[in-house]
């Protein structure tokens, strides 16, 4: 079912319609942002300009962001409306009949932000893009520039863009996932019962955050793992139901870490993960380091070639794990989306308004795998392992 009568889909029609300069949606999680404004520009361009050829550009940080993100819930809402439309998939743009054309592309490089000009132009997750990307992307659009971010803290758009606009030259709405009929009602619940403070003020009240406390506040991103690395090896955390299980691989490459996320999903059982595991060639000689809560699982996962292993826990094995990794500048692969998230978000818990010197456990279970990879490889701390039968 699609809802066609949403804050965010409502004052996007408006507001494209009167052809608004900047059209900014700030929203907590779950508020239907992304999909209400791609649901909005596609009613605008085939009911409000039907007989008129447009170039509509939509943009996002990286390809794998734009492919999760974007493009599948583009391609959500052709399939939903029952409407095909000509898609060159290796230029990434679809072209109307009426000769319109939208355009799906990544800017991490700022060259890339130099096309030809445009009528109306959407930054997904534009606090992810930089203000000199975005100021080449602006000042090649005609009509109405769409802006939607996650309220996590200030960026640039509230340091140096909002200060310099009319008020007639913007509009502003914040969501949250009350202004979104689809959201489930597990996460319904679980936003509405959020206790550390910062996470509900951001992403339960879709109001401005002042970051505090970010466990990993700096990583590169990068576009591939290094060749002839060190202690390459892999980390699995286990989940199904509500949390993902997530595999990740790991290594070090000049006294650097280098991190690819290789699943991340819900559902899976083992036999998923092998499955997932042979299609991915996960080596068979390299440790998968597995958290130990599994026993069953590890042991299933060794019984068909892989070498699973449980990690090593001990007290305080995960500030120990954590301040392993932070030893170490961290690099993580743009196609790593999941993990890329988790990053973003990953806190100390905040309570009256202190940091405290305890990991939320939250958005960490593709960190967890980075963990349990890393505590295994890179501690100096003496570990005995028992010989293992799997």
């Amino acid at each position: 079912m699609i809802y066609t009568e949403t804050r965010v889909i409502n004052r996007t029609i408006k507001d494209l319609r009167n052809k608004v300069p900047y059209i900014i949606h700030q929203g907590g999680t779950n508020s239907g942002k992304t999909f209400g404004i791609l649901y909005a520009l596609l009613s605008h361009i085939l009911y409000d300009n039907k007989n008129k050829k447009l170039k509509v550009d939509i943009v996002a940080e990286t390809i794998p962001a734009l492919k999760k993100g974007c493009l599948a819930d583009f391609q959500t809402i052709l399939d939903l409306v029952s409407l095909s439309i000509d898609y060159n998939a290796t230029d990434k743009v679809y072209t109307l009949q009426n000769g319109t054309k939208i355009h799906f592309f990544a800017v991490d490089k700022e060259g890339k932000a130099k096309h030809a000009k445009r009528d109306i132009l959407f930054v997904n997750e534009c606090n992810h893009v930089k203000h000199s990307i975005f100021k080449q992307l602006a000042m090649r659009t005609n009509n109405s520039i769409i802006m939607d971010y996650n309220p996590s803290s200030q960026f640039w758009f509230h340091s140096t863009l909002l200060p310099t606009l009319q008020p007639f030259e913007y509009t502003f709405t914040r969501t949250t996932y009350k202004d979104n009929p689809a959201v489930p009602d597990k996460i319904k619940r679980e936003l509405e019962n959020e206790t550390d403070e910062y996470y509900k003020r951001v992403y339960s009240e879709g109001k401005l955050g002042q970051l505090k406390g970010l466990i990993y506040p700096n990583f590169t991103l990068i576009d591939e793992m290094p060749k002839d690395a060190k202690k390459h090896g892999y980390g699995l955390d286990f989940g199904f139901t509500n949390d993902p299980s997530s595999l990740i691989e790991g290594c070090i490459y000049n006294n650097e870490i280098y991190i690819n996320e290789l699943i991340y999903d819900r559902g899976l059982l083992n036999s998923d993960i092998v499955k997932y595991c042979n299609a991915l060639k996960v080596s068979k000689s390299k440790v998968i380091w597995c958290d130990s809560a599994e026993p069953k699982s590890i042991r299933e996962i060794a019984n068909k070639g892989f070498n699973s292993r449980p990690v090593r826990k001990g007290k305080d094995s995960v500030l120990f794990g954590i301040q392993t990794v932070k030893q170490y500048k961290l690099n993580i692969t743009k196609s790593s989306t999941n993990l890329i998230k988790e990053l973003r978000k990953y806190k100390w818990i905040e309570k009256d308004g202190k940091v405290l010197n305890t990991p939320i456990d939250k958005d960490n279970h593709a960190l967890d795998a980075v963990r349990y990879w890393a505590f295994m490889n890179l501690t100096q701390r003496k570990i005995k392992l028992k010989s293992s039968s799997y």
